[in-house]
């Protein structure tokens, strides 16, 4: 039983104990993936959840990886991985739980506010409009995550009705917005790799 909600974030490329992938569903998955930057993100993503695994003591290849409904789960906790530019994230709990993480970029955001808004109350005010809307992307992706849709539509994830706890992070050289989801606690223990910070 976990009793927190474990949040590990790390900038890649890091260091791995080898390059082999499992369950093999996943490999092929990562293999197949066209574009170079995601598939390079989705591998390290995956090994930052192999690496937090074993931190927490199971053992990897011992754990029913399988997908449903685009998503992927296991027979041992929840989890929720994540990746944007060089920063990974990953989300473990013994209940439902969602993670996101976005690089900071608010004019791209400011951009899409209509399309990311489905309640009034999401946004406290106008001032740091763009940065607001960015954070409210990451909550917006994480709910989406640990609920059971499988397509994603900012304005139909109200984020007025879960428990959210969001960070702001440098990764690297780069800026970062985090946020991690879900419905019942939200007490987090962060693990930040090498290079990876709070500001």
């Amino acid at each position: 039983m976990l009793s927190k909600v474990y949040v590990f974030v790390e900038n890649y490329p890091f260091n791995v104990e080898n390059e082999e992938i499992y369950p093999q569903e996943r490999a092929d998955e990562i293999k197949n993936c066209k574009n170079f930057d995601v598939k390079n993100q989705k591998f390290f993503a995956w090994k930052l959840l192999e690496k937090a695994c074993k931190k927490l003591g199971f053992e990897f290849k011992k754990i029913n990886f399988y997908k449903e409904k685009n998503k992927w789960k296991c027979d041992k906790f929840y989890f929720s991985i994540s990746h944007s530019k060089n920063a990974v994230a990953l989300a473990i709990s013994d209940e439902k739980i969602g993670i996101d993480i976005e690089k900071k970029d608010v004019s791209r955001f400011e951009k899409l506010g209509k399309k990311i808004i489905c309640n009034i109350s999401e946004i406290i005010d106008n001032h740091n409009l763009g940065e607001q809307l960015n954070i409210l992307w990451t909550a917006k992706e994480a709910l989406f995550k640990c609920g059971e849709n499988s397509v994603f539509k900012p304005s139909n994830e109200d984020t007025t009705k879960a428990n959210i706890e969001s960070k702001m992070l440098r990764v690297g050289e780069e800026k970062f917005f985090l946020s991690v989801v879900c419905f019942e606690k939200i007490s987090c223990q962060y693990d930040l790799g090498e290079n990876v910070s709070f500001y």
